[in-house]
């Protein structure tokens, strides 16, 4: 059975990618029921429990890939609490902005706390290609979050 710290990092990782209440709560769902057949009672480390939900967000969304990226920040159902006066702004504009693999790469490692190794195998790639991704993506971010000061010359 999977925890609740897990199933939570779940649902935060379809929120935070479609940026919409009801949306991320069905994919979730969706996600759940692969990983329970799965059989993921019988994976004893926390790297092949990290890695099989990695792999059932990824054959999820492989469905979904041709999806458009969210326009809109969408509360439907109040399951999902974010802290009162959060500034989703920087965050939003990441999404827009982000290459999508990129952007998986940085929700799984940052906010998920997946291990690197977790990620490439979940996402079958090699550690150098997972690394790379999160570098690309996290300067990005770093960008939106701290735009560079232009300089003017006379």
């Amino acid at each position: 059975m999977l925890s609740e710290s897990l199933v939570e990092k779940i649902a935060i990782f379809y929120y935070l990618t479609y940026l919409d209440e009801s949306k991320a709560l069905s994919a979730t769902t969706r996600t759940l029921k692969q990983l329970s057949h799965r059989q993921i009672d019988k994976l004893k480390t926390p790297l092949n429990l990290q890695t099989a939900v990695i792999c059932s967000i990824e054959e999820s969304e492989k469905k979904r890939r041709n999806l458009s990226k969210p326009s809109s920040l969408s509360f439907s159902a109040g399951s999902i609490v974010a802290p009162e006066a959060t500034d989703w702004s920087p965050w939003f504009e990441f999404r827009k902005l982000a290459d999508e693999r990129e952007f998986r790469t940085v929700v799984y490692s940052q906010i998920m706390k997946f291990s690197d190794q977790a990620i490439s195998d979940g996402m079958q790639l090699s550690i150098g290609t997972v690394r790379y991704r999160l570098g690309r993506g996290l300067k990005t971010l770093g960008h939106i979050l701290k735009p560079e000061k232009k300089s003017h010359h006379v």
